[in-house]
C-alpha cells in the first residue's frame, strides 16, 4: 500500500507539472500556425522518446525526462541544422524570420499567456466547484525588530493595517491581496503601516511595521479560516462553540491557532507587549514565584487566571451543541485534539459574474506574487534566494499536493503554471527563454540591413552560451533541490 501511495503521488506531480509545460508549448505552437509558420516538432519531456506520431506537419513526442518541453519552429534555428540533424525534414509553412516583429513577439508571449488562461480557468473551476475560502494572514516569524514598535508572538492574525503617511482607510479583515499590496506599497516608499492583530480572541497590538528594501523584519503567512467541525469518536460530527477559553464565535480558528493552544509550551503576553514561553506544567509555579498577574495581559488569550489549571492541564475542554441543541462539552487530550479536528476551510458560495471576478483576482494576484518574487531575487534577498527551486523541486512539492485531495492538487496546478508563464518572461537576461528571445528581436529588428547577419551570428553565439549557461543552472539547482528532500 505504501508503494501504491507514493507511485499514485509520483504520477500525479508529474501529471501536474507535465500540463503545465504541455499548456506553454502548446500556446507557441497555436500561435505560430496562426501565423502560418511551420513547427517541426512539439514534445514534452526531454531525452529519449517514449512515445511519437507525425501528424501532416508535426512530429508529437513525449520523451523519458519529465522536466520540461519544447517546441521547433521553422527559422529560430538556421534550416541548415534541420537538414543536417533532423534527417532532411523541413516543416512546411513560413520561416520565423520571414515574418513580422508584431507576429514574433505574439509566438513568443502566447506561451507564457497559455499559462495565465490556465491558471484562470483553474481558479475558475475551483472556485465554482468549492466556494471561495476565506483566508486569513498570520505572523509567521519576527525575525529582526528593529523596523518595528511593538511585538506580537507567531501566530497571531492581522485584524487590520493602514498606511499612516498617507491616511489610506485602514482596511478590516484584510484579504491576502489588500495586505500584501499595502505592505508593498510602504517598502516602496520606506512608509511604515499600522498593523492591527488578533491574538486567540484577544486585542494585540497595534504594531507598527516599516518594512524596507532588501530587508523584512517580518514573515507573514497567508492561511485559510478553518471551519469548526470537531470529529468525536463518541459524539461524531458537530460544531465545537468554545476550545478551552477561546471563543470560536468570535475568534477566527488557524492551523497558527491550534498551534499555540496545542502546544506543549504556553505563550504569555505582558502588557508591556514583550513574549516569552512557559512550559505548561511549571506555569502555575512560575507565575506565583516570577510574575504578577497584575503584570500580564494575556495567557493563551485568556485574561482572567482565577483556574490557571485549564492552561496547564493536558487536557483541553471542547464545548459544542448537542442534537438537542443544548450545550455540552468533553474533554480530550491535548495532542489528540488536532487528529479530531476538521481542517476544511470556511468558504462562501460564488456565481454569477463574481466566478469570473474572483478567478481574474486569484489569477493577478499570483502573478504579482512572482513579481514581487523576482523583485527579491534582483535584490539578493536571502529568503528569495533559499526559495528558488527547480523541476525536482516542483514535483517533490507536487507529489505531497496531491496527498492533500483535488481542490489543493488544482490550486497548485493554477498557482505553477502562473510561475512558469510569468518568470519565462520576467527571465529577460536568458536568451533561452521567452522574455530573453522577445528582446532580442526587438533588439534585431531596429538593426540596420547591413548588420543583420553580423548580429544573427552574435544572435546564435548568445543562444548557445544561454543554452549552457541554462544547463548549468538547472544542474546546480537540481542539486541542491535533490540534497533537500
Amino acid at each position: 500500500m505504501v508503494y501504491l501511495n507514493l507511485i499514485y503521488s509520483l504520477f500525479g506531480a508529474i501529471l501536474i507539472f507535465g500540463i503545465v509545460v504541455f499548456i506553454h508549448e502548446l500556446g507557441h505552437y497555436l500561435a505560430a500556425k496562426k501565423c502560418g509558420v511551420g513547427v517541426q516538432e512539439f514534445a514534452v519531456g526531454f531525452g529519449k522518446c517514449l512515445f511519437s506520431f507525425q501528424s501532416k506537419e508535426t512530429l508529437w513526442k513525449i520523451n523519458m525526462i519529465p522536466l520540461g518541453g519544447y517546441v521547433l519552429i521553422k527559422g529560430m534555428i538556421d534550416d541548415e541544422v534541420y537538414e543536417d540533424e533532423k534527417d532532411n525534414i523541413v516543416p512546411e509553412g513560413k520561416s520565423f524570420d520571414e515574418i513580422s516583429l508584431l507576429k514574433k513577439i505574439f509566438i513568443l508571449f502566447a506561451g507564457p499567456l497559455a499559462n495565465m488562461v490556465l491558471a484562470f480557468f483553474i481558479f475558475f473551476l475551483v472556485v465554482f466547484s468549492y466556494g471561495d475560502p476565506k483566508r486569513l494572514i498570520t505572523i509567521d516569524e519576527i525575525r529582526d525588530d528593529e523596523f518595528i514598535v511593538g511585538l506580537a508572538p507567531a501566530g497571531s492574525i492581522v485584524s487590520g493595517v493602514a498606511t499612516e503617511s498617507r491616511l489610506i482607510e485602514a482596511i478590516a479583515w484584510p484579504s491576502e491581496k489588500d495586505f500584501f499590496s499595502k505592505v508593498e506599497e510602504a517598502r516602496l516608499s520606506s512608509d511604515r503601516i499600522r498593523i492591527d492583530l488578533d491574538w486567540i480572541g484577544q486585542r494585540l497590538g497595534p504594531i507598527y511595521y516599516e518594512p524596507q528594501l532588501g530587508k523584512s523584519a517580518i514573515s507573514f503567512r497567508v492561511e485559510p479560516q478553518i471551519d469548526n467541525i470537531f470529529l468525536s469518536k463518541d459524539v461524531g460530527k458537530i460544531t465545537v462553540s468554545k476550545i478551552g477559553n477561546l471563543n470560536l464565535e468570535e475568534a477566527p480558528l488557524t492551523q497558527s491557532t491550534f498551534d499555540l493552544l496545542l502546544s506543549e509550551d504556553v505563550k504569555i503576553v505582558m502588557k508591556d507587549r514583550t513574549v516569552f514561553t512557559v512550559d505548561r506544567p511549571e506555569l502555575i509555579e512560575y507565575i506565583d514565584e516570577n510574575l504578577s498577574i497584575k503584570d500580564v495581559f494575556s495567557i493563551d488569550g485568556m485574561t482572567f487566571f482565577e483556574d490557571l489549571s485549564a492552561i496547564s492541564s493536558s487536557q483541553i475542554e471542547v464545548q459544542y451543541q448537542n442534537s438537542n441543541g443544548k450545550k455540552d462539552s468533553l474533554f480530550v487530550e491535548r495532542s489528540e485534539l488536532l487528529n479530531l479536528f476538521s481542517f476544511m476551510p470556511k468558504r462562501t458560495e460564488v456565481r454569477g459574474f463574481d466566478l469570473f471576478k474572483i478567478s481574474f483576482s486569484n489569477t493577478s494576484f499570483a502573478a504579482a506574487q512572482i513579481f514581487g518574487f523576482v523583485g527579491s531575487i534582483f535584490r539578493f534577498e536571502k529568503k528569495a534566494l533559499e526559495n528558488v527551486g527547480g523541476p525536482v523541486a516542483i514535483i517533490s512539492i507536487s507529489s505531497q499536493v496531491v496527498k492533500q485531495g483535488l481542490e489543493n492538487s488544482l490550486t497548485f496546478l493554477a498557482l505553477l503554471s502562473v510561475n512558469l508563464g510569468i518568470l519565462n518572461l520576467l527571465l529577460i537576461f536568458i536568451p533561452n527563454l521567452d522574455g530573453g528571445r522577445i528582446m532580442i528581436e526587438i533588439i534585431e529588428n531596429f538593426v540596420p540591413k547591413s548588420k543583420k547577419q553580423t548580429v544573427k551570428k552574435v544572435t546564435k553565439s548568445l543562444l548557445s552560451i544561454g543554452g549552457y549557461a541554462l544547463i548549468i543552472l538547472f544542474l546546480i539547482i537540481t542539486i541542491r533541490d535533490i540534497g533537500r528532500l
